[in-house]
């Protein structure tokens, strides 16, 4: 499965009413040509947009951003980690590039012993 951009709107603000008609004439357009609708969204955490998405997609499932996930996580977890930060790096992008689920427990485990002093960083990974 390939990820592209499906379109690009100018409006005049971010709210949620302008993000419902724009992926509702997005909507339409893709109806009239016969294309499939998109069955994932991917984008940050604009709840706006998710809220448009579910209103003119409610089959689609939204997911997040990778790019914005991480900078979630350096901004919150950076400070508190200090020096512990590129090692800790290095093992949260391994454990989001796992390739099975049960690589990713596997990593994730690992985390968990490793950073165990660090417990507001596990629970914000866990909870967030």
């Amino acid at each position: 499965m390939r990820t592209y951009s499906l379109m690009f709107a100018y409006l005049s603000n971010e709210r949620t009413e302008q993000l419902t008609w724009a992926l509702r004439t997005l909507k339409k357009w893709m109806v009239e040509k016969g294309a499939s609708l998109p069955s994932v969204f991917v984008s940050d955490r604009d709840l706006a947009l998710i809220n448009a998405i579910e209103t003119c997609f409610p089959m689609a499932r939204h997911i997040l951003c990778i790019w914005h996930i991480n900078q979630c996580v350096m901004k919150k977890c950076a400070p508190m980690l200090g020096l512990e930060w590129k090692s800790f790096n290095a093992s949260w992008h391994s454990l989001i590039n796992s390739s099975t689920q049960w690589s990713y427990q596997q990593k994730w485990e690992v985390m968990r012993e490793e950073y165990r002093r660090f417990e507001c960083v596990l629970e914000y990974l866990w909870e967030t």
